[in-house]
């Protein structure tokens, strides 16, 4: 009987093991700001249209934030999603970091969410003067 326990011991310690080795949570990524410090990035023009290609189709208002147009700016900086710094953000933690959200948005559009929490995260919409 002991003899059994330790094969599986031994066979626990040597799968547990892998799985260490091989789990993606170790890993961090780094995310750089896509856009230069001095172009802006307005909310409408460039955060907007991340959130509704990548988001709204589960933040529409049953799940917060909700990210629809006319509702994403209040409930992301109401529902405490964009304090500062950017990368003590909940927006930045969901849409950057967490693991079950990554895949949702590409490399370049967590740049430009990164850049624009870098900026403030302000409510800075794009004009036609600008």
């Amino acid at each position: 009987m002991t003899k059994i326990l330790k094969n599986l011991f031994l066979l626990f310690s040597i799968a547990a093991t892998a799985m260490y080795f091989t789990s993606c949570e170790k890993y961090s990524y780094v995310i750089e700001p896509i856009v230069p410090p001095d172009d802006p990035v307005f909310y409408n023009l460039d955060i907007q249209p991340i959130f509704d290609a990548k988001c709204t189709s589960c933040h529409r208002g049953s799940i917060a934030p909700d990210l629809r147009p006319d509702n994403s700016y209040k409930a992301l900086s109401e529902g405490g999603y964009i304090n500062m710094p950017a990368e003590d953000c909940k927006l930045y933690d969901y849409a950057i970091n967490r693991t079950s959200h990554m895949s949702y948005t590409s490399q370049e559009e967590k740049g430009t969410i990164y850049a624009w929490l870098l900026q403030g995260a302000e409510n800075i919409e794009f004009t036609e003067e600008d």
